[in-house]
């Protein structure tokens, strides 16, 4: 299969000593997401506050810049880094204690 046009989402680095997983929650359709990734759960309460995590301010893509383009364009890991931000909240968030795992 072919990558995504474009890469998916990516919560941030993973803790100390991960287990190799990593989750992301969507509040709209992804369908970049859908051929690489296993839906495994849903959110049974406090939909507010991931609303309230969805709206926070998020650094804008300038990938249509013509600097960024140049920069891409000759390799400049700064674009490579650059890139790796945009879409992702001003500020680090960090969910301690999310919660139980119900059984069906």
């Amino acid at each position: 299969p072919h990558p995504p046009p474009h890469p998916p989402p990516h919560p941030g680095p993973p803790p100390p000593r991960p287990n190799g997983t990593q989750f992301v929650i969507t509040t709209q359709p992804a369908p970049a997401l859908d051929p690489y990734n296993l839906v495994v759960g849903r959110v049974l309460e406090g939909m507010n506050l991931i609303a309230e995590l969805s709206a926070l301010p998020t650094t804008k893509s300038n990938v249509k810049s013509p600097f960024f383009k140049t920069a891409k364009a000759i390799g400049d890991s700064r674009a490579t880094v650059a890139e790796k931000g945009f879409g992702r909240p001003f500020a680090k968030i960090v969910i301690k204690n999310s919660g139980l795992v119900a059984s069906e």
